[in-house]
């Protein structure tokens, strides 16, 4: 990803591992270019997630990624060829897919229902934060009343119960799975507690053993100045600049889930995973329309936009409307 700050997303040691975890079924469509040298691929995931009250089996297309030189070339539309193909026998009543908002020439070719692409729909912007632990203690704390602890010591019965309860109300929110995935243990569940019930709920989940975001290069300028802003960085809460060359020391705040969506939940949530956080960044998504984004914008943290959309492969689609504002669960995307 292109920018003052060059990123990569690295699956290692294994790429189809890494793109496991963003589904229950995960297919990865590799295209070819002229001379059977391979153009790119993309990922087709299915996962049961939460929609209007019914589970239902959601399709996530992501991981587009394509060689300079192939870009232009006929494999993109060949690999959208398959996908359709693939609907056709496996219906599905809902596509959704992220596109960084700087990243244009993607949007563009994308959204521009060329050689038979599918119809894409905006469904709203999301900010996606990186924040650090000293920064959200300078904001929040955690509300009187509320106990907190692991999810090991709340149980498993416990805890799959409270989101059996409470996540059929938030559209989009995945279904726990069970047993739970790669990289993710009951112990890395932070809980809060209020009058003998769970209030909320999160997990701290480390990927990097299989997925990493890896700095790749700083814009010439902003390498010189890394190291003299660093400090001041620091000093004020934001995340230093990691070196070029490492991976971001970083986790996913992830099956984030407060009983009644309030912001005395959110906050003290928050408040309560900062005491936890062993790793330099935390990582989370909002929407647009979520109720909670005028509290997360009040962090002192690194923050990028994107732009939701729904994927229709009918040959006359009608764009999807959410009937509340999506739960976005970035340790999926």
């Amino acid at each position: 990803m292109p920018g003052w700050i060059r990123l990569a997303y690295c699956n290692s040691p294994s790429y189809a591992a890494g793109e496991a975890l963003k589904g229950d079924t995960v297919t990865t469509v590799v295209w070819t270019e002229t001379g059977g040298h391979i153009g790119g691929c993309a990922t087709r995931a299915v996962k049961r997630m939460w929609l209007a009250g019914q589970c239902q089996r959601i399709g996530y297309l992501a991981g587009l990624r394509s060689f300079q030189t192939a870009r232009g070339g006929r494999g993109l539309f060949k690999g959208y060829e398959w996908m359709r193909e693939r609907e056709q026998r496996e219906p599905l009543p809902l596509y959704i897919t992220t596109i960084v908002s700087a990243n244009h020439a993607t949007r563009t070719l994308l959204t521009s229902r060329r050689a038979g692409l599918p119809a894409y729909s905006e469904a709203g912007e999301i900010t996606t934060f990186g924040v650090t632990a000293r920064a959200i203690r300078r904001r929040f704390r955690v509300a009187d009343g509320y106990a907190v602890s692991a999810g090991d010591t709340v149980g498993e019965e416990r805890l799959r119960s409270f989101y059996d309860e409470v996540s059929p109300r938030r559209t989009l929110f995945p279904i726990l799975p069970d047993p739970l995935p790669p990289g993710l243990a009951w112990s890395d569940f932070v809980i809060l507690e209020k009058d003998g019930e769970i209030a909320a709920a999160a997990a701290l989940w480390n990927q990097q053993p299989l997925r990493q975001i890896h700095v790749a290069s700083y814009h010439p300028l902003l390498a010189m100045a890394r190291p003299v802003i660093n400090p001041f960085l620091a000093m004020s809460g934001y995340p230093r600049l990691p070196s070029a060359g490492t991976d971001m020391d970083c986790v996913y705040w992830a099956y984030r889930l407060t009983r009644h969506e309030t912001l005395v939940e959110f906050e003290s949530l928050l408040a309560a995973t900062a005491l936890r956080l062993r790793h330099h960044l935390l990582f989370f998504a909002l929407h647009e329309d979520s109720p909670l984004l005028p509290v997360a914008i009040r962090l002192t943290a690194w923050h990028y936009r994107s732009t939701l959309y729904t994927v229709s492969f009918a040959p006359n689609p009608i764009p999807y409307t959410f009937p509340q504002p999506p739960h976005i669960e970035l340790a999926a995307l």
